[in-house]
C-alpha cells in the first residue's frame, strides 16, 4: 500500500513541474510610428491552474500505529487439596455364652463327730515322745467298718512337706478296732494349726470325702490323733 502511494506522489510532482508561474515570453508588437513602451508583463501574475487527475484515487489519511507486542507472564497458584481420612469406629458386641457349671455331687463320707481326738500314743508306747501320728476307722451308714479305702495326709510339718498314704484294714484291728488305719506323721510332736489335711479315696482314686484340716500339739500326752469318717 505504501509503495502505491509513493508512485502517485511522484506523478503529481512531475505534473506540477510542468506548470510555470511565469507566462510565456510576450509577443512584442512593433511600435507605431510613435514608439512607446509596453507595460511590464511581469506586473500581472499568472495563476497556475488546478490540476485535476480524474484517474488518481484520493489520498487516504494514513495513521501509522506502532504495534506493541506484549508478552504475558502467567502466574499459576496451586491450591493444595486437603485429603480427609475417615475414622471408622466399630463397636464390637460380645455375646457371652454361659458355660453351665456341673453340679458337684457331695462327697459320701464326712468326718465323724467328736473327732479329731488327741490322746497319748498307747499303741506305740515304746516310742514315747519320739512319735506322732494319726489313726482311725471309716464306717458305713450302719456303723460297720469299711476296708480297702485309701486315707491320705498332706501338708507341711516340722520342715517337711508330707504326702502320707495308708489303707483301712491294713492294721490287725488292735488297738484301733477292725478296719482301722494308722499314719506316722513324724518323730517329734510340734504345734501346727490346720496345716495338715486328711482325705478318704476309693481304690480308683475317687474322693469319698472332702479334705479335712487338723492341727497337732507339741505334747507327748497328745501325740496320737484319732480321726474317724462315716458315710452320710
Amino acid at each position: 500500500m505504501l509503495k502505491r502511494l509513493w508512485v502517485i506522489l511522484g506523478v503529481l510532482v512531475v505534473l506540477l513541474a510542468g506548470c510555470s508561474i511565469l507566462p510565456e515570453s510576450p509577443t512584442i508588437v512593433p511600435a507605431a510610428p510613435e514608439a512607446r513602451v509596453v507595460d511590464n508583463p511581469l506586473s500581472t501574475l499568472v495563476t497556475c491552474p488546478t490540476i485535476v487527475c480524474p484517474t488518481c484515487p484520493a489520498l487516504p489519511n494514513i495513521t501509522i500505529t506502532p504495534t506493541v507486542t506484549q508478552t504475558a507472564t502467567a502466574t499459576v497458584t496451586i491450591t493444595p487439596t486437603a485429603t480427609r481420612t475417615a475414622t471408622i469406629t466399630q463397636t464390637a458386641t460380645r455375646t457371652r455364652t454361659a458355660t453351665p457349671t456341673p453340679t458337684r455331687t457331695p462327697a459320701p463320707f464326712s468326718i465323724q463327730a467328736n473327732t479329731p481326738l488327741f490322746t497319748r500314743n498307747f499303741a506305740r508306747s515304746e516310742s514315747g515322745c519320739n512319735w506322732i501320728g494319726a489313726a482311725g476307722q471309716v464306717f458305713d451308714k450302719d456303723g460297720k467298718p469299711l476296708t480297702q479305702l485309701v486315707v491320705v495326709i498332706t501338708g507341711p510339718y516340722n520342715g517337711k512337706n508330707l504326702n502320707l498314704v495308708g489303707m483301712t484294714g491294713m492294721d490287725s484291728g488292735k488297738p484301733y478296732g477292725p478296719g482301722a488305719f494308722e499314719l506316722v506323721i513324724g518323730n517329734k510332736p510340734v504345734n501346727t494349726v490346720n496345716q495338715l489335711k486328711i482325705q478318704v479315696f476309693d481304690l480308683a482314686g475317687n474322693a469319698l470325702s472332702e479334705p479335712v484340716e487338723f492341727s497337732t500339739l507339741a505334747d507327748c500326752s497328745k501325740n496320737l490323733i484319732i480321726i474317724n469318717f462315716k458315710k452320710k
